[in-house]
């Protein structure tokens, strides 16, 4: 017969992952794996005295969530996986995912009992990640930024072919009539296959589950509007980032929230005049929630059409000021994909004086 208590507890020696037990009613780690000496790099027959040393290298923004984790685990009832982070001397931060387990005392007295889990270092992962989030918002940019050049490009052109038109005959201005044509229909079709592409992107996103994790939304701002925020991405407006002084956490899939913050930005310089200004906000409301504005000094929103914006096939949709299409799908996906995130997405607008979209989420323990 299988001696399953020795085979388990062999499993356990040779996981490549942290696994160990803590015993709530002497505050002591009864067991931990021979992994820890090569995930944490420290003797793991001195633990429980390095404990408070491992504790101190909490990463500080992570300590009231931790904090929070810890009240729930002793309770039986931290149930998701936890990610947080350690500080090392003159390295990256190591990231950590626990994979918690709790197990009762035979009287099942509270915070008696014993606290387990499994912990891995995700590092490789969360900065491969971070790689690929950042290369996506660039992308996002790049493409905003050219489709709105591309559109400037076809305004530019159609004007010079009706002047040139106008102005003279033969052969040479024949010529550059059609050379001119051929530039507007270059430059239409470029614009409307960028369009297509950050418009399916957002309509497929819009089926896939969400990845969530813990993020810091003003960082992860910030970096996306890294190429937005360029002198020379807009020199006809003028954007501003304001973010609080504290981190705001929230619960995120980093990829769906991105488009729907392009597709704001997209918006508010679709309909802002040459040299408006678009401003977003991001602050922390009552401890409760993250709260992210979009305002700009746009032409607005006629009242009638407010009540229909988020529909989808909206009949609010509207062609940009330099004649970009709206499909009338964007902004229902948008607020479908703020409500997957558990959040909101509102609009106020009048007319002839600009309008602001309000996106919230719930707040998350720094």
């Amino acid at each position: 017969m299988v001696d399953l208590a020795a085979f388990l507890l062999e499993q356990a020696q040779t996981n490549l992952a942290v696994q160990f037990i803590y015993d709530l009613t002497t505050s002591q780690i009864v067991f931990v794996n021979a992994a820890y000496e090569w995930v944490l790099g420290r003797p793991r027959a001195h633990i429980n005295e390095e404990l408070p040393m491992l504790l101190g290298r909490l990463h500080p923004e992570d300590r009231a969530y931790l904090a929070e984790c810890w009240a729930q685990w002793q309770q039986g009832q931290l149930r998701e996986l936890v990610e947080f982070r350690l500080q090392r001397p003159e390295q990256p931060d190591q990231w950590l995912e626990l994979t918690p387990s709790y197990l009762p005392d035979s009287a099942g007295s509270a915070g008696r009992g014993w606290v387990g889990g499994v912990l891995r270092d995700i590092s490789t992962q969360k900065y491969y990640k971070a790689h690929v989030d950042r290369f996506n918002a660039r992308k996002n940019a790049v493409l905003e930024i050219l489709s709105l050049y591309l559109s400037d490009a076809l305004i530019l052109s159609q004007g010079l072919r009706h002047h040139v038109e106008d102005k003279q005959t033969g052969y040479i201005w024949e010529r550059l009539v059609e050379g001119l044509r051929r530039i507007e229909a270059m430059t239409h079709e470029g614009a409307q296959l960028v369009r297509d592409f950050t418009s399916d992107e957002v309509q497929t996103s819009a089926t896939i589950l969400l990845n969530l994790e813990r993020v810091e939304l003003g960082e992860k701002l910030r970096q996306t509007l890294q190429d937005h925020a360029r002198p020379e991405a807009y020199t006809t407006h003028k954007l501003d980032l304001q973010l609080p002084a504290h981190p705001v956490y929230v619960a995120l899939d980093s990829n769906k929230f991105l488009q729907v913050v392009t597709n704001l930005l997209s918006n508010a310089f679709k309909f802002t005049p040459d040299g408006g200004r678009i401003e977003i906000r991001l602050e922390a409301v009552r401890d409760e929630f993250a709260q992210l504005t979009f305002s700009d000094t746009g032409i607005g929103i006629p009242e009638d059409l407010l009540p229909h914006l988020f529909e989808r096939f909206t009949p609010a949709r509207r062609p940009g000021l330099r004649g970009e299409p709206t499909v009338g799908l964007d902004l229902s996906l948008c607020k479908h994909l703020m409500e997957l995130h558990q959040g909101t997405l509102t609009v106020r607008s009048r007319e002839g004086h600009g309008t602001t979209f309000v996106a919230t989420l719930p707040l998350l323990l720094g």
